[in-house]
């Protein structure tokens, strides 16, 4: 049987590697395209104690009131949205957060990257955006990263090639 995907290679150095880099004062988007996956990282998130609120697509207000309140609150108390990709469309402005976490590159359909990269990089924004994508060595994951190096511009972004034991090659 496979493992549950809270024990993914992605999932573990999202938790264990990627996230104690980022300063505590700092907030972090993570995008995910599949329900899935989305529930996986809440629940390692949650279970490793991680300030954290999940947006999934659903009754505007609700997710309006998530969205609200990772604006409004300090990282110490609300450090990391987990956003479904399928909110794309929606005019989000995220711009508390400055680090965007691209969980599933291989998955997502055309454009999705850059949106979700707009919502952090609207004329408000006041620090650099940091982008992340975790992709899985030797997959189609890795052949998209050479096509997203010409489409995401100016955003200062970290590709994390992951062999299945979750050890990163950057």
């Amino acid at each position: 049987a496979a493992p549950p995907l809270s024990e993914s290679p992605k999932v573990k150095y999202l938790l264990q590697k990627l996230l104690p880099r980022i300063p505590e004062d700092e907030k972090v988007v993570v995008t995910c395209h599949h329900g899935h996956l989305l529930r996986a990282v809440v629940a390692a998130l949650t279970e490793a104690g991680v300030p954290l609120c999940s947006v999934r697509a659903g009754r505007s207000t609700e997710w309006a009131d998530q969205i609200r309140a990772f604006q409004e609150s300090p990282a110490s108390r609300l450090r990391v949205m987990v956003l479904t990709t399928q909110l794309n469309g929606v005019g989000i402005t995220l711009t508390r957060a400055n680090h965007l976490v691209l969980m599933e590159p291989a998955s997502l359909p055309p454009g999705v990257k850059e949106k979700a990269v707009a919502h952090l990089r609207r004329a408000c924004q006041t620090r650099p955006v940091h982008v992340y994508t975790l992709a899985m060595k030797d997959t189609l994951d890795t052949r998209l990263l050479e096509v997203d190096k010409l489409h995401l511009g100016r955003v200062q972004r970290q590709e994390f090639l992951l062999t299945g034991a979750g050890h990163a090659m950057t």
